[in-house]
């Protein structure tokens, strides 16, 4: 059996394009014993595949030229050579970036359908949902009446973050770009204010009218210039998560350094960075917890869907530039 897929072309020089990428078929093995032949129907597309398709990633191992695009997905069991799953069963795991393929039962993990959409297992209730409740309770510890400040608020672990520090009593205000994304985040799920990063040059401004008391807990998506304004308005023993780098994942102009570094001496600050990676143990915890948010309603997901296995380049395209809102999956026919 063939399957389509997208696989690398080239090392991305410059910002990533969508002629980095070609479509193509690849012969699946024979199905063995203990293994499931997956039909692809919907693909995580997140920031992290960026750094895979460099030679050297900041995470993970490279995709070589000519290989699948890894990424997460969820899909549906074809055929099964093991008692642990039968036709029809959805599963979730590294499906990569094509329309089926075969793996072993061990490298996949069973979807249950519930109440809540199937997508948002790639998102507040996966991975994405257990790193922002992990950082928060990890590392930040917000109390009730704090005010926490979520960049790239409209992205799946921002608004999971901002979602999850609104339902244990923080003012939450999140960095977007743009009115529509800040719209979004406030009305559809419940921040406290937006603040719009563009244009740049306003954005200090702009963080000291939406922050007038200060900043009790950053929850940094984005470093670079954004981290140097919000250091500014942290408050005396604040909290900072280093949870991701947009600002570094396609090259640019470098960002010079934190002018602001000695705020965090002047001000006592805690700054730590975060990986969902070494907090396996805690995985089954957080999702529970999450689970909970969202069955009373306090934990929602905004779905931006593209139509087919085609359109994943040219989604990581645009969750890159800025283009998408909420969670970016491709839901494959």
């Amino acid at each position: 059996m063939q399957s389509q897929v997208i696989t690398l072309a080239q090392r991305p020089s410059g910002l990533l394009q969508t002629a980095d990428f070609t479509a193509g078929t690849m012969e699946l093995p024979e199905l063995g014993a203990g293994q499931v032949l997956v039909a692809s129907r919907y693909l995580s597309i997140d920031p992290y595949q960026r750094g895979l398709l460099d030679e050297v990633p900041f995470v993970g191992q490279p995709v070589p030229i000519g290989g699948v695009v890894a990424g997460r997905g969820i899909g549906e069991v074809l055929e099964s050579r093991t008692e642990a799953f039968k036709p029809g069963d959805l599963v979730a795991g590294e499906l990569g970036w094509r329309s089926h393929s075969v793996h072993a039962t061990y490298a996949v993990q069973p979807v249950v359908r519930g109440m809540h959409p199937v997508t948002w297992q790639l998102g507040v209730l996966g991975t994405p949902g257990s790193t922002a409740w992990l950082a928060l309770r990890r590392i930040a510890e917000p109390k009730s009446g704090e005010v926490v400040v979520v960049s790239s608020a409209a992205g799946t672990v921002g608004a999971a973050a901002g979602q999850i520090a609104k339902a244990m009593g923080c003012k939450v205000i999140g960095i977007a770009g743009g009115p529509r994304k800040g719209d979004l985040i406030c009305t559809a799920l419940g921040f406290d204010a937006a603040i719009d990063h563009r244009p740049a040059e306003r954005l200090p401004l702009a963080v000291g009218e939406k922050c007038p008391g200060g900043v009790d807990i950053y929850f940094d998506n984005v470093g670079g210039r954004m981290l140097d304004i919000v250091l500014q308005a942290m408050k005396p023993q604040g909290r900072i998560v280093v949870c991701g780098y947009l600002s570094g994942y396609e090259p640019g102009q470098p960002y010079p350094g934190l002018a602001n570094a000695k705020l965090i001496s002047f001000h006592r600050l805690k700054v730590q960075g975060f990986s969902v990676r070494d907090h396996v143990a805690d995985h089954a915890a957080a999702a529970q917890a999450l689970h909970a948010l969202a069955d009373a309603g306090k934990l929602r997901q905004i779905d931006t869907l593209c139509d087919g296995l085609a359109s994943a380049p040219g989604a990581l395209v645009g969750l890159l530039r800025g283009s998408m809102v909420g969670k970016v999956i491709v839901a494959c026919r």
